[in-house]
């Protein structure tokens, strides 16, 4: 439903910005008035088509290869990227992520159920996982950073 939302919300917002930017374009004496409407519709437009592009094509990608563990995000204009070797990767748990505000989560900038514990910092990913999803992610890579790390003998 939100995104339904968003989705008009979207549209009426590129419509009156088109209108705006016409109006200016028309009346030039009217920018130093009216200039700022412009760049906040501009603004909200970038942030509601983001949203819009992140539900739809949206996806979070974790790989571990060549010693290495890459996260990214696809599919958003907010990209968030973390690698690091896997010496480096305290540890990977799962948790219910309480204490990400919803607006930072709804707009798919941060929060998650999957934590990656790093030079004692705490990253998350997995923002539309379930914790049972969670789980699994977690625990299937928390098992594969063991295989693939060096032996220590």
């Amino acid at each position: 439903m939100l995104t339904l939302f968003t989705f008009l919300w979207t549209g009426i917002c590129l419509v009156m910005l088109g209108v705006f930017t016409a109006g200016l374009a028309t009346t030039p004496s009217r920018i130093d008035d009216l200039g700022w409407v412009w760049l906040v519709l501009l603004v909200a437009a970038y942030f509601a088509i983001n949203y819009l592009v992140w539900q739809l094509r949206g996806a979070e990608v974790l790989v571990i290869s060549n010693g290495m563990l890459s996260l990214h995000n696809t599919g958003t204009f907010v990209r968030r990227r973390l690698t690091l070797a896997i010496e480096e990767v305290e540890d990977i748990i799962w948790d219910e992520d309480l204490s990400t505000p919803y607006s930072i989560k709804h707009w798919g900038v941060g929060g998650g159920k999957v934590l990656i514990h790093h030079h004692g910092r705490v990253r998350r990913y997995g923002q539309d996982m379930s914790v049972g999803e969670a789980k699994r992610v977690a625990d299937l890579v928390r098992m594969r950073l063991d295989e693939a790390r060096p032996s220590a003998g």
